[in-house]
């Protein structure tokens, strides 16, 4: 009698199981804040664990920026987004900056994953600062940085001051301001910039808006100029660096215009 022997070929197939990802808003409009004398970050810190082990992967937290009404505030004011609770300022509302720390570094080893509520164009507050890291991109921004795709820093979140009065040699008189691409690139022919001028003495006009009348190139091009007011806005377009590609703009100074 012949055995036949038949061998089974098993073939498994690996297959991939996908979770998907499950977030949790983890605070409230009114959460306790730490003028109450609670701290929220440190509550959440507390709660990782058992918020991983509910299925979270995600946990969305609230802003955490100094705020400009204090420590009661929930965030939506921010009056400085670079200090999370530090600098001598004490606690946010959430907490300090070493509750935050200590926060994150918890999620890290729960295998959760923080998400910032960040709203960059809410300010309130916030004073003009010397800032050297803004001034290195605006003086390096050149023609190889625009054509790799790099943008200009935004022209109405800097202010440039010039020192009138006083010991500065600065005083009453006609000043001729120039402004042109510093790239040259093609790419911002045409591009709409906004001037405006004040000083500590005479502010806001709240009249309607100027605007440039071509051609004003000045001097360097043989062109006249445009005349600027303190406190009233001035509109111009960047020009093709194929022509003049200079805007000058006139500015006469009187003794009342400044603290002497």
């Amino acid at each position: 009698m012949k055995e036949f022997k038949i061998f089974i070929l098993l073939l498994f197939i690996n297959a991939n199981i996908y979770a998907q990802d499950f977030m949790m808003q983890a605070w409230y409009w009114d959460y306790p804040k730490t003028t109450s004398g609670y701290n929220w970050a440190d509550t959440l810190r507390l709660k990782s664990t058992a918020l991983k082990n509910a299925g979270f992967t995600y946990i969305w937290l609230p802003p955490l920026s100094r705020a400009s009404s204090g420590n009661s505030s929930n965030g939506y004011d921010p009056k400085d987004l670079y200090d999370l609770g530090e600098y001598g300022g004490g606690a946010t509302g959430f907490g300090t900056r070493t509750d935050l720390d200590n926060l994150i570094s918890q999620f890290n080893n729960d295998g959760l994953k923080a998400v910032a509520d960040v709203v960059y164009n809410h300010r309130d507050g916030g004073l003009p600062e010397i800032n050297s890291a803004v001034k290195n991109y605006i003086n390096n921004f050149d023609y190889t940085r625009a054509n790799t795709g790099y943008n200009p820093y935004p022209n109405d979140r800097v202010r440039f001051a010039l020192p009138i009065g006083g010991l500065t040699g600065n005083g009453a008189g006609d000043y001729y301001f120039k402004f042109s691409s510093s790239s040259g690139h093609s790419r911002f022919n045409g591009f709409q910039y906004k001037i405006y001028m004040e000083t500590k003495t005479k502010g806001w006009q709240n009249l309607s808006d100027l605007s440039e009348v071509e051609p004003n190139g000045g001097g360097d091009c043989g062109q006249s100029n445009n005349d600027i007011q303190l406190g009233v806005n001035m509109n111009a377009t960047v020009d093709d660096p194929a022509t003049c590609r200079t805007d000058e703009f006139h500015l006469n100074l009187t003794a009342a215009d400044y603290n002497s």
